[in-house]
């Protein structure tokens, strides 16, 4: 996925916004922040490790 520039972004946008999605209209209920691994494996899409 490190080469195909394009489309790791929109991996990136597609499971940024899910989990955004859900964090405001369920995570936040829970009463505690997001989990670091999930900001970590955002990150690593975002660099095409995933």
């Amino acid at each position: 996925m490190k080469r195909w520039f394009a489309i790791r972004h929109l991996r990136w946008l597609w499971k940024s916004m899910r989990f955004y999605w859900w964090w405001d209209h369920k995570g936040h209920l829970l009463g505690s922040t997001p989990h670091p691994s999930d900001i970590e494996y955002l990150d690593n899409v975002w660099k095409g490790k995933e």
